[in-house]
């Protein structure tokens, strides 16, 4: 399935940290929202680590919070 990720630098700290918007669908059980909001950090050369947090609802009420930890090289 087709993504579109944006990624944005924190001005202050251009390519050290900023945010993203995660269009990456959910595969988890549980009705999340289509797309995700978090940070990215830099942690090493080229190597990133960034948390996407998207809503958990529950008949169209919030349910609650799905945060995942990933690290990309």
């Amino acid at each position: 399935m087709p993504t579109m990720d944006t990624f944005t630098s924190n001005a202050r700290r251009q390519g050290a940290e900023g945010s993203f918007l995660c269009t990456i669908p959910a595969r988890i059980t549980g009705d999340q929202t289509p797309s995700g909001y978090g940070n990215w950090v830099r942690i090493a050369t080229n190597k990133y680590a960034f948390t996407p947090v998207r809503a958990i609802m529950n008949r169209a009420a919030h349910a609650g919070w799905a945060k995942f930890w990933m690290n990309v090289l």
